[in-house]
């Protein structure tokens, strides 16, 4: 049995990710309330295949792309404060 890989896109809706205020044409979902100039997850979609997306924790780019687990880690820990 092979396990089908969600995309970013449906698990973070999931999660409850919002689509802020961003230009026509550029996919973004953010995750978590806005503080202190930053969304604590925010994924933007390349516009370009050949181009990874692009994962902000914080403001702060992700070497890796986030997992489901990660974004629900990142936000317990937000919540918690």
């Amino acid at each position: 049995m092979t396990k089908t890989k969600t995309s970013p896109r449906d698990f973070l809706k999931k999660l409850g990710a919002v689509r802020p205020m961003a230009p026509a044409g550029v996919d973004v979902l953010v995750l978590g309330k806005f503080h202190e100039g930053y969304y604590p997850i925010r994924w933007t979609k390349a516009a370009y295949q050949r181009y990874q997306d692009e994962w902000l924790v914080f403001g702060v780019a992700a070497k890796d792309p986030l997992t489901e687990e990660d974004c629900k880690r990142i936000l317990s820990a937000v919540s918690a404060r």
